[in-house]
């Protein structure tokens, strides 16, 4: 551990991609109001969705020491062994008697195909800020990979998360608004929740918060209130 008050763990990642604080303090805010709520721990199964290295699920796990079920998806093999190295050096400083835990390598569509029925009270989620044509990508894949949706589109992510989440659930997603590229993420997330026939309206979506200049968009079958 560190005395750094933004981390609570030395984190291995890639440098040729790091992660920034944004993830730390979406964990943080999530995990606080999880202690305000009145929270069955031994039935909560979390998800950290587009994880890395795993630096949302393993500061959830910090500040949730109730937490017994996390899981992490994500595509880019290039993080597996910073997400094993971090794995092995912050769940021993845990002190967990027992967590269930299981990092899936795959596309979240494939997770679909493979896991159909599996479902999270919580979803925590990173994902790529820009869509496709949005910039200049870059001479690297795993950059590229980093920074835009070229795996899946954000309307995929979107019904991911609600296809994922029980009947209680809620997801949390840090989101650029994209008005220097015309859109406006919060209508796009309205859009694509209105075409889903599938579950009949029954989620709501809203910005609940700004981290550091980047916007939390809460999906959940409730009004969301961070």
């Amino acid at each position: 551990m560190t005395n750094d008050s933004e981390f609570t763990y030395e984190y291995s990642q890639p440098s040729a991609y790091r992660f920034s604080l944004d993830s730390v303090y979406l964990a943080k805010k999530v995990a606080k109001l999880y202690r305000t709520k009145n929270i069955e721990w031994d039935k909560l199964k979390v998800l950290d969705l587009c994880s890395g290295c795993g630096v949302i699920g393993f500061e959830f796990l910090f500040f949730s020491p109730e937490c017994r079920a996390l899981d992490f998806i994500e595509v880019q093999a290039s993080y597996l062994p910073h997400f094993k190295a971090n794995q092995k050096g912050i769940l021993p400083l845990l002190q967990k008697k027992s967590l269930e835990s299981e990092f899936h390598l795959m596309n979240f569509l494939q997770f679909s195909k493979k896991h159909p029925d599996k479902r999270y009270g919580l979803i925590l989620c990173n994902p790529p800020y820009f869509f496709q044509g949005e910039g200049i990508l870059s001479p690297s894949e795993f950059k590229n990979r980093c920074r835009f949706f070229l795996d899946a589109s954000f309307q995929e992510l979107i019904q991911f998360i609600v296809n994922h989440l029980d009947e209680n659930g809620e997801a949390y997603i840090l989101v650029r608004p994209g008005s220097h590229h015309g859109k406006n993420i919060l209508n796009l997330s309205h859009q694509y929740l209105q075409q889903d026939t599938l579950h009949g309206g029954l989620f709501s979506c809203d910005i609940v918060d700004n981290v550091r200049g980047t916007d939390v968009l809460c999906i959940s079958h409730k009004a969301p209130i961070i």
